[in-house]
């Protein structure tokens, strides 16, 4: 009997010892708003295609189960969007994460002209939150990607 409970102590131990490793490297993840660009339209929608690079400085892959964000342009919102799909990021590497989101254009109109030519000064703001889950739970941390177009 004292056999299994030290086993089952141990056990519990390491998931723990794991967890906190899981914690801290999704902390860690480094944010890159990489670009925006005008997808084809769709049934009088115009499609906006946003690259988001995501940069893992840990020595253990990172699994994200999901990013809610919202896209603010000259701080004005105009879409929300968020992952279809689960995203790896491995261990020392960068990923850019692609997304489709669909603006209104009564909220675009301003800046699509800017933003089909690649021009002007606007300022792209990106924010929401990452979740992932380990073996205590899931997770959900904020991030937030703030860019001026037309600086590098």
């Amino acid at each position: 009997m004292k056999k299994i409970t030290i086993l089952i102590i141990v056990i519990v131990l390491l998931s723990s010892c794991t967890a906190y490793k899981q914690i801290n490297a999704i902390k860690n993840l480094q944010y890159n708003f990489e670009g925006i660009n005008v997808g084809m339209p769709s049934l009088g929608k115009i499609v906006l295609l946003v690259d988001i690079g995501i940069y893992n400085p840990n020595n253990i892959d990172v699994k994200i189960e999901e990013i809610n964000y919202e896209i603010f342009i000259d701080d004005k919102k105009i879409a929300v969007g968020e992952t279809e799909e689960d995203i790896v990021i491995k261990k020392n590497a960068k990923t850019t994460y692609s997304t489709k989101v669909k603006p209104e254009l009564s909220e675009l109109k301003e800046n699509l002209p800017n933003i089909m030519m690649g021009l002007g000064n606007m300022k792209i703001l990106v924010k929401g939150d990452v979740t992932f889950n380990t073996s205590v739970g899931a997770h959900t941390f904020p991030f937030s990607i703030e860019r001026k177009m037309g600086e590098e």
